[in-house]
């Protein structure tokens, strides 16, 4: 009876372990990396401005003493950074794809400079549209491979910032606002 009984523990710590991970893992990807100028010491307080038509606004960060950058909980999307510092040249980097559960590796070198001056990557970035208020989402096939849930369209188009389902009695139902 004792090892029934700690077989049926077992199992259930085991199970409640593993689905509290996969529910911790959500529908964000995040960004990580490190700061660090041309001899590649690590660069404190760098400011980190993280943008993307994914979410709303501008995040700004930090930098970590050791020169630690990390961005987590971000909604898939393509991205773009700019670090500045004083007395260092701005960086841009575009077209940082974040997906569902991914973590990017992004290591940023700063480099002196007297003046300061901007270094853009010549990458196109994706079009924002100032007039239209309307926001628009693309389901890739990394998106439909990484989705935390089963595959039914009702799903996939309710993990739509903006979509609410509502209940009509012997249907399903979804509401874009």
């Amino acid at each position: 009876m004792g090892k029934k009984i700690f077989i049926f523990l077992l199992i259930l710590s085991l199970s409640t372990g593993i689905t509290s991970r996969a529910f911790a893992q959500g529908q964000t990807g995040s960004i990580k990396g490190k700061i660090t100028d041309k001899a590649e010491n690590p660069l404190p307080d760098v400011f980190i401005y993280v943008s993307s038509p994914a979410m709303l606004g501008i995040r700004t960060y930090l930098s970590s003493k050791t020169g630690a950058i990390r961005f987590p909980g971000l909604p898939p999307g393509i991205y773009k950074i700019m670090a500045e510092k004083p007395e260092f040249k701005t960086v841009n980097i575009e077209d940082i794809i974040v997906g569902v559960g991914k973590t990017v590796n992004l290591d940023i070198t700063l480099e002196a400079s007297l003046i300061e001056e901007e270094i853009t990557n010549n990458i196109p970035s994706p079009t924002l549209d100032e007039e239209s208020t309307k926001t628009s989402v693309n389901i890739d096939r990394d998106l439909l491979n990484n989705i935390p849930f089963a595959r039914n369209f009702h799903e996939i188009i309710n993990s739509v910032a903006g979509v609410t389902q509502y209940s009509v009695p012997n249907q399903k139902a979804s509401s874009v606002h």
